[in-house]
């Protein structure tokens, strides 16, 4: 949860950033000269902060995003900037060029949450210590690549799901390396204890303890 809450105000820091660059163009007349102002939204200004919002969000969570947190860090972003648009732009913009800004930053940061979907759906590469347990979340895939590894599920007669063999490992059995296993349920604790260095692939949520 500390690594989410780094993670989680980087994302904001960054969504506060671009929005510097906001009140930067409020100072911008653009009622004296609306013309240029359209231009300028249009050739510049959208561009510009599409490509920043999208890094920003990209190199924030890429490493360590998780399913169950990807709905919370995209309204922080979106409530960061929605602000921003309405204390700096709403006095210099009016009319249809400030629905027009307003209707196009909807549009972008909807996009970013098809990006952050996205990513989630990744794997990440993982490297647990000897006690170390994997708690996973519902849907959540597991590839042991070395290392012994054994199943938890405090649940009586439910498991992990080895989708390449077709059955189910209850508590305590083994990890069979490279293959695909499966947490179907939330709430019962599932997931794997290392019993020594293990490396493998996660996609999806989970926490690390121990």
């Amino acid at each position: 949860m500390k690594k989410y809450k780094k993670m989680k105000i980087a994302a904001v820091l960054a969504a506060i950033a671009v929005a510097g660059s906001i009140t930067v163009y409020a100072a911008y007349d653009s009622g004296s000269d609306p013309l240029i102002s359209l231009s300028y939204l249009t050739d510049v200004f959208k561009p510009q902060i599409k490509s920043e919002l999208e890094g920003s969000i990209a190199d924030s969570v890429k490493d360590s995003v998780k399913n169950e947190l990807k709905s919370e860090i995209a309204n922080d972003i979106k409530n960061s900037v929605k602000n921003e648009i309405e204390s700096s732009l709403r006095e210099s913009l009016t009319g249809e060029i400030y629905d027009k800004v307003t209707k196009e930053y909807d549009a972008a940061i909807e996009a970013m949450q098809d990006q952050i979907d996205a990513l989630s759906n990744e794997y990440a590469y993982i490297e647990l210590k000897a006690d170390q347990r994997l708690t996973a979340t519902a849907a959540c895939e597991m590839v042991v690549l070395s290392g012994p590894a054994s199943v938890r599920c405090s649940a009586v007669n439910k498991g992990v799901v080895d989708c390449t063999d077709g059955v189910i490992l209850y508590e305590g059995q083994t990890a069979p390396l490279n293959h695909k296993l499966l947490v179907p349920e939330n709430g019962d604790g599932r997931g794997l204890t290392a019993n020594g260095t293990v490396q493998l692939l996660v996609k999806g949520g989970y926490k690390i303890a121990g």
